[in-house]
């Protein structure tokens, strides 16, 4: 209905619809059946694939992602909105905008039809196939009681036993024999049995002789020769091994009652796994330790070191489980009290932890002993090379930092020396290393800049940054960064002519649509440089082409975009260069120019912008929630770093034989955490590795690894956000038997979740603030529980079919201290979100579910109530929670790219949407106005 202003009265007209032919037909997204059929409507879901059924008045409508050319019966219809509908060789008279369209069909979908009224359907409510299949009732005959029987004697008054198959039949098999295998140890001959005997009690007095006179030799002598005795008798070890697992309850005993200190001198030594060691240990006595500190204690046993080491073959797995939580909880009492050497040689020698033992000496300022252990033990050079420099061994320090790589470190070294030439050689090296990795000649120069203060030693960055802008991709990313870099270098030069031409062709190259961002900082430059007072006879020349560049910027604005956005007070208000009559004007402009366009004259398409991160498949995702910093794994190892204000991607680890299965990270993108295979087999994971980086001069450094001694098959996945803690961090591991929590940094596990009880997975944990506390929000399996209220929610995240990213998508959105959303996929690749309100004793929730044809990949939240999903078909759907329903707050985008997504994050500084597709490349979607 339109409205007719005649004169001072606005009258309605009532302007029916109608279809008019066209051209060329438009591809079918959805068929209409002229059949309330069950049969005929069965027989055209047999020709689609996963199809969706929604009930229209005699017949059906049928959504599938591909529609065959011929379905006998019905009708081919195109989509003008997600729920407006029209046959393909038909436009709709008057036509009706992609808004329109949506707000029509918001809350029921139309089908419109040549001379006939439209047809109404409900969309949110989609049926399959097999809800249209009756099955017949099953008939049952009418219930009777069983018969009263023979009531049971009373007495008994004979045993009587009949045998009607002989024993001997009766107990022949065709198969082998059941049962009858002895569970002790093999019998062996009168000859190795004596041998046996002789050997085992040749090496107990040997070991004894050798603790009686202090002899390590003879004790491990006398160690192997009981070893060999065990190996030529086993049966000799059959009370052994008992009377070692009750010396291991009395050792247990002692840590719980207390007596740490008589407790760890009697300690086993657990090695890398439980009970291993280098040979048979022979007796059921325990061993007495030397606690005293040296580095020959430290790394004479229980390591890899600890050759003679011997094996305490008795004890149960669950006594060994129980020792390994006390050695942990005594090595944390030990560093409680400031005895940190205590606790660096229990992690040590009981435990076989050194990168435990070097980051508690840290701790407690011993640098160079940490630094002995982390370069000898643990193998990690750039650690050990820190604490060397703070230990004062300087030389040692830089032989570490150049092997590590770690060249700025090396030239900060170099410089606090006094040998600033050699410094500025070393932050030479760091430049080569950023170009080497990320081709980045902005951080190269800006690092040339920062540490020597010398523009003449960054101006060949920053110049080779600028001339590859038209080489590649890569090389334009950071252009306009080393551009503006350039400029501010050159005005404060004598020779003006490179000024000049540095100048025009910058012009040239923002002329292109896009680059709003390096545009403004750019002319932004410009008119700072106006300001210098040797330009100042061309500051009016410098003023009116830094205008006149911005305001290209906001007329392209004005020709793609539907709405005014912030583009006027990015380029102009924040600066602060210009001032509040031209920042008005220049709003005044854009306005104008948008209201005097024509209503029929849309605005030109908004090409999507594909760049490509990484050639390889994406395993694994997690975003940064308040800078907004994307990080992404692949299968062969890489790990990139996307910024997505500046579009700078940067390679936090190439290439290795090291898949990744995770990630995880803060807030703020500081830290981040990988989880990696290290072992494969048939495609099978044996093994994964923790890796722990931090960001440092625009990159991220790796600080700690640790294996993770975890079943490969009970890993489930890493919670996305490390958990900042009052005091201290912590990682969180998903498995199927529960959380396992590390420190960070150092990647040491929480000693009191050793042995914890068995919990359904867990999916996210989150810190809330409120009014100085802090609430844990923990999403577990299906529910939810946040400050001690608990509620049921019904869908946990699950990965879509063929999805190759490791971890379950999961999106959040903390909207008040009281009000949390989530999102994520289940049942089949369905969106699922929920809204959680937290009262002082109960969760209030709000979960709606939404489906698409063929599923979805990718989930994301924009605003409060506002998601945005990928489906299966790359069209991104832009929905909003009303009620207890989904609708279309905007016409949906087809990102037509040939692969899948993989994830769909958001980026609220740039207002765009950023998908991560399968093989590596990054679409920004912008969001609609």
């Amino acid at each position: 209905m339109d409205t007719v202003n005649l004169g001072l009265i606005a009258v309605p007209v009532r302007v029916p619809f109608h279809l008019r032919r066209r051209a060329e037909p438009a591809p079918a997204v959805a068929l209409l059946l002229l059949s309330d059929n069950p049969a005929a409507l069965l027989a055209a879901c047999a020709r689609l694939t996963d199809p969706l059924v929604c009930p229209v008045a005699n017949g059906f409508i049928l959504v599938a992602d591909s529609i065959p050319e011929v379905v006998p019966a019905t009708i081919r219809l195109r989509r003008l909105s997600e729920n407006c509908l029209l046959p393909t060789d038909a436009d709709l008279v008057p036509a009706l905008r992609p808004a329109e369209a949506v707000d029509l069909t918001a809350k029921n979908g139309l089908v419109f039809l040549p001379n006939r009224e439209p047809l109404l359907f409900d969309a949110t409510s989609p049926l399959k196939p097999a809800a249209f299949l009756a099955v017949r009732k099953p008939r049952r005959d009418d219930w009777e009681p069983f018969p009263v029987g023979n009531p049971p004697a009373d007495r008994l008054t004979a045993l009587v036993r009949e045998i009607t198959i002989p024993p001997d039949e009766m107990l022949e098999a065709d198969g082998p024999a059941i049962g009858t295998d002895d569970a002790r140890p093999p019998q062996v001959g009168p000859g190795r049995r004596v041998a046996g005997h002789v050997s085992a009690g040749l090496g107990k007095g040997l070991g004894a002789l050798g603790r009686a006179l202090g002899s390590s030799k003879l004790a491990r002598l006398g160690g192997k020769l009981a070893g060999l005795g065990a190996a030529l008798a086993p049966r000799i070890t059959e009370g052994l091994l008992g009377k070692q697992e009750a010396a291991l309850q009395q050792l247990l005993k002692k840590f719980r009652s207390g007596a740490t200190d008589d407790a760890l001198r009697k300690a086993i030594p657990i090695g890398g796994d439980p009970g291993r060691g280098g040979g048979v240990y022979g007796s059921d006595r325990l061993p007495t330790n030397n606690w005293k500190w040296s580095f020959g204690s430290l790394f004479g046993s229980g390591g890899s070191s600890g050759r003679g080491a011997p094996i305490w073959a008795g004890g149960k797995p669950d006594t060994w489980r129980d020792l390994v939580a006390e050695y942990r909880r005594a090595a944390q009492q030990a560093a409680d009290r400031g005895d940190f050497r205590r606790a660096a040689l229990i992690y040590a020698k009981l435990l076989n932890d050194y990168r435990a033992a070097g980051e508690v000496l840290t701790r407690g300022g011993l640098h160079r002993e940490a630094g002995i252990i982390f370069r000898d033990k643990v193998k990690q050079f750039d650690r050990a090379a820190r604490e060397f420099d703070l230990a004062g061994e300087h030389d040692e320090a830089l032989r570490l930092y150049r092997e590590a790589m770690l060249f700025i470190d090396a030239g900060d070294l170099l410089r606090r020396l006094g040998d600033d030439d050699a410094a500025f050689a070393e932050y030479h090296k760091a430049a080569e290393r950023a170009i080497e990795l990320r081709n980045d000649w902005a951080e190269a120069g800006d690092l040339i800049m920062k540490k020597t203060g010398r523009a003449d030693l960054a101006v060949p960055y920053f110049d080779r940054g600028w001339v590859g802008r038209t080489e590649s991709t890569a090389l334009s990313q950071n252009s306009v960064v080393c551009a503006t870099r350039l400029l501010e270098i050159l005005a404060l030069a004598e020779e003006r002519e490179p000024f000049w031409k540095l100048l025009s062709e910058a012009e040239e190259w923002l002329q292109q649509p896009g680059w709003v961002t390096d545009a403004g900082r750019f002319f932004n430059a410009v008119s700072e440089c106006a300001r210098l007072p040797h330009l100042t006879n061309d500051r009016g020349e410098l003023r009116d082409r830094a205008r006149l560049g911005l305001a290209l910027k906001v007329r392209q604005h004005a020709e793609a975009e539907c709405t005014l956005g912030t583009i006027v007070s990015d380029l102009l208000s924040a600066s602060g260069h210009w001032s509040p009559s031209v920042v008005s004007d220049a709003h005044f402009a854009l306005h104008a120019s948008t209201k005097k366009r024509p209503k029929d004259n849309r605005p030109i398409d908004r090409s999507l912008t594909a760049t490509r991160l990484h050639v390889g498949e994406v395993r694994a995702i997690v975003q940064a929630f308040v800078s907004g910093d994307l990080f992404v794994g692949f299968r062969d190892g890489t790990t990139i770093w996307l910024a997505p204000q500046t579009n700078q991607v940067r390679t936090i680890r190439g290439p290795c034989a090291e898949p990744v299965y995770a990630l995880a990270t803060d807030s703020h993108g500081l830290w981040l955490v990988d989880l990696r295979s290290t072992a494969m087999q048939d495609n099978t994971v044996l093994g994964f590795v923790l890796e722990q980086r931090v960001r440092r001069d625009n990159g991220f450094q790796l600080q700690a690894r640790a294996d993770l001694p975890i079943s490969p098959e009970v890993v489930q996945t890493l919670l996305p956000e490390i958990d900042m803690k009052s005091a201290g961090m912590e990682l969180g591991v998903s498995t199927v038997n529960g959380l396992v929590e590390y420190s960070v940094p150092g990647l040491i596990p929480h000693p009191s979740l050793v042995g914890g009880t068995v919990h359904a997975t867990m999916h996210l944990k989150l810190r809330i603030p409120y009014y100085g506390e802090s609430f844990l929000l923990i999403f577990q399996g299906g529910g939810i529980s946040w400050g001690g209220a608990k509620a049921f929610i019904g869908w946990m995240p699950e990965r879509p079919p063929d999805h190759g990213v490791f971890c379950p998508p999961i999106a959040w959105l903390v909207t008040s201290a009281a009000q949390v959303e989530l999102a994520g996929l289940f049942d089949k690749a369905t969106l699922y979100w929920t809204e959680v309100g937290r009262y002082p004793d109960q969760l209030m929730t709000r979960t709606i579910p939404f489906i698409a044809p063929g599923g979805f990949r990718a989930v994301a939240i924009w605003r409060p109530g506002q998601v945005v999903g990928v489906t299966a078909a790359n069209r991104v759907l832009w929905l909003r929670a009303r009620g207890n329903r989904f609708e279309e707050w905007a016409p949906s985008t087809d990102l037509n790219v040939p692969v899948h997504a993989a994830g769909i994050f958001p980026s609220r500084k740039t207002n765009e949407m950023l998908v991560v597709m399968e093989d590596g490349s990054l679409v920004r979607v912008a969001v609609p106005g």
